[in-house]
């Protein structure tokens, strides 16, 4: 029998070494989507020891990441060989990523008519994690996905996950979202009303399917009654006996098809004749260089170096020839700034999408500043017009305004306080977060 094993990531705790380790919420799902066993924060070497007592090995092992390591974005990609697609990828979807492109790892998701989901992960996270995950004894690594990006959405347009301290957010549109539980209200309340001023809405029946267990379901009670305050919104609620873990990693196995998996490319998991492999790659890649080198030399450096380059610019060209036939002029030498033209000239849905990613690092640099507990948002509001994110904010002091702009900036974000107002109860002011 064939067995999945998901794991999600929940805390970083001290080992019995001195250092830290992760421990995990896990579940551990038969052919049939039986739970054979399942566990919450446990460290690796304890779940590989029930995996042991059962006696199963070649468990397919499928990592659940914290959404905000993910970044959501969509490419507005007409052509229709795969291949031609992701070639197209990084030019695509650069304008709409705070972080330099060469640095991400870009996976695709689901298509929506010319445009594609797009998760985008710092190439040194991911390296991390599939060598964290790729260590697990009896396990063979089989996906990577964004936690929030399998909250189950049934028939609704906005699913929510509430737990103790966070909150997953996932949009049927596209899109997912990891947040302090204490600004949920504020946060969806930002998405509904982005969603009426835009031609394409991010939520379009207003639906919204909250789950989360008893206790977490009663400490939001404020914020699930001002949602169902909203005009049109209806809100349903289910309590949950589970794990968010057993959650996700039941709707995974049920056939959600639109999550971003972001094992590809140079992450995409080996075949299972592939382990013999996985020992002699390193020297397999010398062997290559080796052989290259080796043909440059006899022959002759400039003729193969001169023959390369030229087979590349082909190959450029006839990718982008595929998805624009009709382009007059066209030469290795404009390629690449036409190609930027025509993406910015063609993306649709810009607004929303700028909109989501200024949202998504905004709520990432508030859950992991200093003193969050003594700062809060008062209002969100966006300008489509000006491509500004405008938060009324309020801390105990100044220093903690100051360090949320400054965490955007490093990001490759513009932010600004205005505004500011300095008090006996501390400071207030207007952060204004535009894209770099």
């Amino acid at each position: 029998m064939s067995y999945r094993l998901y794991v999600h990531p929940v805390a970083l705790l001290p080992s019995g070494e001195g250092g830290e380790s992760w421990h995990y919420d896990w579940v551990l799902l038969d052919s049939g989507g039986v739970a054979a066993a399942q566990g919450e924060q446990q460290p690796q070497a304890d779940i590989e020891q029930v995996l042991a007592q059962n006696d199963v090995s070649q468990v397919r092992l499928i990592g659940l990441l914290p959404a905000h390591l993910v970044s959501y974005c969509q490419a507005h990609i007409p052509a229709k060989q795969l291949r031609y697609i992701r070639q197209a990828l990084p030019f695509a979807v650069e304008e709409q990523l705070a972080q330099e492109i060469e640095t991400l790892h870009l996976a695709l998701g689901q298509r929506r008519g010319d445009n594609w989901d797009v998760g985008a992960i710092d190439n040194r996270e991911m390296d991390v994690w599939t060598a964290r995950l790729d260590s697990w004894k009896g396990t063979v690594l089989a996906g990577v996905y964004p936690d929030a990006d399998l909250v189950p959405l049934g028939d609704a347009q906005l699913a929510i996950v509430v737990q103790a301290d966070e909150a997953l957010i996932r949009v049927a549109q596209g899109g997912w979202f990891r947040i302090p539980a204490e600004g949920l209200a504020l946060f969806v309340d930002a998405l509904l009303h982005q969603a009426l001023q835009s031609d394409e809405a991010v939520l379009i029946e207003r639906t919204i399917r909250v789950y989360g267990k008893e206790d977490a379901l009663e400490a939001q009670r404020v914020a699930l009654a001002a949602m169902e305050q909203e005009p049109g919104v209806t809100v349903s609620r289910e309590v949950l006996t589970i794990s968010t873990a057993a959650l996700l990693a039941h709707a995974h196995h049920g056939g959600i098809e639109d999550a971003v998996n972001l094992c590809q490319g140079k992450f995409e998991p080996d075949s299972g004749r592939a382990s013999v492999w996985k020992q002699w790659r390193a020297v397999a890649a010398v062997a290559a260089v080796w052989f290259v080198l080796q043909v440059g030399i006899e022959l002759g450096q400039g003729f193969y170096y001169e023959s390369q380059a030229e087979q590349l610019e082909a190959q450029a060209l006839d990718a982008y020839r595929s998805v624009f036939p009709d382009e007059p002029g066209l030469t290795a030498a404009n390629l690449e700034r036409r190609l930027r033209s025509r993406l910015a000239a063609n993306d649709s849905g810009g607004s929303n999408l700028e909109f989501l990613t200024l949202m998504q690092h905004a709520g990432y640099q508030y859950s992991v500043m200093p003193g969050r507990n003594q700062t809060q948002f008062d209002s969100i509001n966006y300008s489509r017009q000006q491509g500004q994110l405008r938060i009324d904010v309020r801390a105990d002091e100044f220093g903690r305004l100051d360090s949320l702009k400054s965490g955007l900036e490093q990001v490759g974000l513009q932010a600004q306080i205005g505004s500011v107002v300095n008090e006996k109860s501390g400071s207030r002011g207007r952060l204004t977060v535009s894209g770099g």
